[in-house]
């Protein structure tokens, strides 16, 4: 299912891919990784395999038909154009609030959430722990935020800083990186940066552009398909799960079966504290809901950044 309820995203060039909207390519290859023949068992033991490290001693609520479920959410707006980028803007805040309030009103007391699962940025954990404070017990099995390093976002500030400081950047760049020293706003800038950054991340992907200080496209999509098979693999997990627009990417790339790039492009769509839910079954991992914001019903809360 796919939110369709509101206007497209004007901050961005690229459509919704209509691979998203095909059920032919809508699951995937199941996890290899083997799961508990134990069925009926309420908690984690030492022979099986953990979702990721955090999560061996949490006990889940019950079997739930032995399928698991994983909302992922972008994180809140950060502080663009500041000085820490990473620290959560006042909007941010609030609409982690929102999210927070809603999911304490519908999330079912039969199935509640077994743990919350962190990327490592300021603006994972504070979307995390907000979330967290709004979860009632009865909607929350364990109360400690689980870390996972391997949910961080892909940091190209390096390749950007090249470009702009680049005295003649080749086309289509030096047209953007005009674009981007003449937009006037943080709204123009977020935008001038989107189109300046999508070239650079096709050029990430295909290996052409990287260096010092950036992590290279196959590790970074490594290591977010391992912790995805991780949270996808054990039976009757309910999970929430915080995390950034590049994740996500990987996440979608691998459920729906689609390019990198188009995986981007798909997640670029994503607003701050939208949510996309993921389900694994026996025959593999679907796509569920995508960019669900009906907790922000105020249009100036849709932000991207």
């Amino acid at each position: 299912m796919i939110d369709d309820r509101l206007p497209g995203n004007s901050n961005l060039h690229h459509p919704l891919p209509i691979a998203i909207f095909d059920s032919n390519l809508e699951r995937c290859a199941a996890p290899q990784t083997p799961t508990s023949e134990k069925g009926q068992s309420l908690h984690y033991t030492a022979a099986e395999r953990p979702i990721i490290p955090g999560l061996a001693q949490i006990r889940t609520s019950r079997y739930h038909n032995g399928v698991p479920r994983i909302l992922v959410v972008r994180h809140a707006q950060a502080s663009f154009m500041s000085a820490n980028y990473d620290r959560l803007s006042d909007r941010g805040v609030q609409q982690a609030q929102l999210l927070g309030e809603h999911l304490q009103r519908v999330t079912d007391t039969a199935r509640p959430f077994d743990a919350i699962i962190s990327g490592p940025a300021e603006r994972h954990r504070h979307t995390a722990s907000i979330l967290r404070d709004h979860l009632a017990d009865e909607h929350l099995r364990a109360t400690e935020i689980v870390g996972e390093p391997r949910l961080d976002e892909h940091d190209l500030s390096p390749l950007i800083q090249t470009v702009l400081s680049d005295p003649t950047p080749p086309e289509p760049l030096a047209s953007l990186v005009d674009d981007f020293g003449a937009a006037d706003g943080g709204g123009a800038k977020s935008k001038a940066l989107h189109r300046l950054t999508e070239p650079l991340v096709a050029e990430w992907i295909a290996g052409t552009r990287g260096g010092e200080g950036v992590e290279p496209w196959k590790q970074f999509s490594a290591r977010v398909r391992g912790a995805f098979a991780d949270l996808t693999a054990r039976s009757g997990a309910t999970l929430l799960v915080v995390t950034s627009v590049g994740p996500i990417a990987v996440m979608l790339g691998a459920c729906l079966g689609v390019s990198p790039i188009r995986g981007f492009q798909t997640a670029w769509q994503a607003r701050n504290t939208s949510v996309t839910e993921f389900i694994a079954g026996p025959r593999g991992v679907t796509l569920h809901t995508f960019n669900l914001v009906s907790h922000l019903a105020d249009a100036t809360m849709h932000t991207h950044r």
